[in-house]
């Protein structure tokens, strides 16, 4: 979702899962609403880097530094 410009948030766990997201289309929506405070933080990259399932199954060495480098730019790391 982030490699696609969302700005991803920690959602409401349901069922089995014990951690969700919720994503929104664009910075203002995702600052004005309740889940707000939950935006995933700077420090979830160093997660995401630890993450056997980083990438979609079907990208090309050259494409997942692309992925990367486009995850890890998102504004949503700068607030």
């Amino acid at each position: 979702m982030l490699a696609a410009g969302m700005w991803v948030a920690k959602g409401v766990a349901t069922g089995p899962k014990e951690s969700t997201t919720i994503a929104f289309s664009d910075r203002d929506t995702a600052i004005m609403h309740k889940s707000a405070k939950s935006l995933l933080p700077k420090e979830w990259l160093d997660r995401w880097h630890r993450s056997q399932a980083q990438f979609p199954d079907n990208l090309s060495e050259e494409e997942k530094l692309e992925f990367t480098k486009v995850v890890e730019l998102h504004k949503q790391f700068e607030i």
